[in-house]
Formats: C-alpha cells, sequence, structure tokens
C-alpha cells in the first residue's frame, strides 16, 4: 500500500498489475474531481476500444482486477488529491519465471 498526491496538472498514466490477486484505491481526499477510468484492451476497433470513466468519490473504497488497464485523468484544480492505492498478491509472492521468458527477467521482485 502506498500513498499517491496529485497536485494540479498531474495524472497517472495507463498500467496494469500482473500477477496480483486485484489492486484498487482509497479516496482520501478529492478535490479535483479526477476520474478513474479502464481502457478496453481487446483493440482499437469496434467494438472493442472503449474508455469507461468514473468519477472517484471522497472516502470510497475502489477495487479492481489487477488484469484491467486503467488510469487517472488530469487533475485541474489547485488543490491535492490524496489516494492509497494497494494490490494484494499471493503469500508466496510475485515473479515471472526468468527461464520461461528472459526478458521479463527484469520484473521480478
Amino acid at each position: 500500500m502506498w500513498a499517491e498526491v496529485y497536485e494540479q496538472a498531474e495524472q497517472l498514466l495507463p498500467h496494469v498489475h500482473t500477477g496480483a490477486f486485484f489492486s484498487g484505491y482509497y479516496v482520501a481526499a478529492n478535490a479535483g474531481k479526477i476520474k478513474m477510468a479502464f481502457e478496453d484492451t481487446r483493440g482499437g476497433n469496434p467494438p472493442f476500444g472503449k474508455i469507461e470513466m468514473d468519477d472517484l468519490e471522497p472516502h470510497y473504497l475502489y477495487f479492481m482486477p489487477s488484469y484491467a488497464q486503467n488510469f487517472l485523468t488530469t487533475h485541474m484544480v489547485n488543490k491535492s488529491t490524496v489516494l492509497w492505492h494497494f494490490c494484494v498478491y499471493p503469500l508466496e509472492g510475485y515473479c515471472f519465471l526468468f527461464f520461461e521468458n528472459f526478458c521479463l527477467f527484469l520484473y521480478c521482485f
């Protein structure tokens, strides 16, 4: 779990949390009405490629599957937005097996 503070003109780029059971946010304060967006990663041609957005409400807890590509829109006001971001991983930890794909060895932790 870690804290994220967004000031004016900051955003969170699209990402996933591969290997986690799920991830999420707790919204401690949302002064600028940042929106959480999910992208359909199946391709850009209809009926796929859509982006769904939702306002992050203060004091709400949001859960999402770890494979869902998501991002936060640009923070447009001069007040801070504070989120607690978390991921839930298996007890054994998470690591790609480098002998299956050597390029992914750098992502082990």
